[in-house]
């Protein structure tokens, strides 16, 4: 019903989002089951997210547009609301990330022998740093990352380039503490 739609809501990375009289507009049509007898996209996710209790939403800024819709969809099925965040897109040469590019996958780098906590500090410094980076930040371990990522952290709102020498140099450091060693030449 159209009183359960926002007027604003809070996006961690971006702060008040204002809803447009557009948006509110889009929300009260909403579809929840298309002629197929499936449920829409925006149904399925808000009914999937309740049934797993998900309480914290991080995905790209490309789905803010779809944040009031699901907001909508949480009242009217009187469940708790989830805390949202959109971060900047991720792109590499230039190049907006895609789901279906083999370097968009975390398993690509792993397949390339890359350390585990290097791919861990890679993605952290894509969307996210420490509230008070230091020199002692790093390189952030995955404890001190668990512990500090809601709280101790700020998500970022600007899109973030793939820097693969980054990552070349996240990885030296690690197999360099753990004494393990990549063959580059076996890449």
């Amino acid at each position: 019903s159209a009183d359960m739609i926002p007027d604003e809501w809070i996006d961690v990375a971006f702060g008040k989002m204002t809803v447009s009289d557009r948006e509110k507009e889009l929300s009260a049509g909403l579809i929840l089951i298309k002629s197929d007898g499936s449920p829409s996209y925006h149904f399925a996710t808000v009914v999937d997210d309740v049934d797993f209790n998900i309480n914290f939403i991080i995905r790209g800024q490309d789905h803010i547009q779809n944040t009031t819709k699901q907001i909508s969809l949480f009242r009217n099925l009187d469940a708790e609301l989830p805390k949202f965040a959109h971060v900047g897109l991720i792109h590499h040469n230039k190049k907006k990330l895609s789901k279906r590019d083999d370097a968009a996958s975390i398993l690509y780098y792993r397949d390339l022998g890359y350390d585990p906590d290097a791919i861990l500090n890679l993605l952290l410094r894509l969307g996210w740093g420490p509230k008070n980076e230091g020199k002692e930040h790093k390189i952030i371990d995955r404890e001190f990352a668990l512990s500090i990522f809601l709280d101790g952290g700020n998500m970022r709102s600007q899109s973030a380039n793939m820097d693969l020498s980054m990552l070349e140099s996240y990885d030296r450091k690690y197999k360099a503490k753990k004494g393990v060693w990549r063959n580059k030449d076996a890449l």
